[in-house]
């Protein structure tokens, strides 16, 4: 094989193993074979396990948090998480960040609100 054949040869990488305390995921990649490094471009299976990945609970002198449609006071209400409840969510750079709560629903709650355990 020339050098110019390797530059366009790629391989399909698929990986699965135990992330966290989310279960199995999956990693899809295509990766080059060449001298260069390799761009590599990770399927949307290892973005939704990363999304998930930090264990929280809530700091609300309320006793309950509500879980929201949208990242606004205004959206609906799709739930509520009580004191002591672990849900998981991770780093944002919004004010609202994206949940997933015990009864396996995604929403939204306000940062103010959470507090990661780890």
């Amino acid at each position: 094989m020339n050098d110019n054949d390797s530059n366009n040869s790629q391989v399909k990488v698929a990986i699965i193993g135990l992330v966290g305390t989310l279960g199995v995921a999956m990693i899809t990649a295509w990766v080059s074979l060449s001298k260069e490094p390799a761009a590599v471009k990770p399927s949307n299976t290892i973005i939704q396990a990363q999304k998930y990945s930090l264990k929280a609970i809530i700091d609300d002198p309320d006793g309950y948090t509500n879980v929201r449609s949208v990242g606004s006071a205004n959206g609906q209400i799709l739930d509520t998480i009580k004191v002591g409840e672990i849900f998981y969510t991770h780093i944002q750079e919004k004010t609202w960040w994206h949940v997933k709560i015990p009864r396996n629903k995604v929403g939204y709650m306000h940062s103010s609100r959470i507090r990661l355990l780890e």
